[in-house]
């Protein structure tokens, strides 16, 4: 099945998936744990995105949840938009990557810089 894809100014792109499943009920237990934390988006805005053990993430100023799904992804849900992305953590580098193929990047950021 093919996602279909909508810009949205706040995520970047809007993804209606219809009959997609995503098998992960609970987040702790299945799923990268080592995304919990506060990361900071490279470019020129900078934003920061938050995401905490309960499955609550934090966009800038904007509330969602997020859950992992197979292969590496991540469903992210805001009241603006569903966005499900390829997920890839090194150390302390994230890179989100839409389904159509562009990419957000992030760097971790340390209890010493919050």
């Amino acid at each position: 099945m093919k996602p279909e894809f909508h810009a949205n100014p706040v995520l970047s792109t809007e993804v209606h998936l219809t009959g997609h499943h995503f098998g992960c009920i609970a987040v702790a237990g299945c799923g990268n744990s080592s995304i919990v934390g506060k990361w900071r988006m490279s470019g020129s805005d900078a934003t920061v995105w938050e995401f905490k053990s309960n499955g609550a993430v934090l966009v800038g100023d904007v509330s969602g949840r997020y859950r992992f799904g197979t292969q590496d992804r991540i469903k992210i849900e805001t009241p603006f938009a569903i966005t499900v992305y390829q997920l890839k953590i090194s150390g302390d580098h994230l890179v989100l990557e839409e389904l159509g193929g562009s990419k957000l990047e992030f760097t971790r950021i340390s209890e010493a810089q919050r």
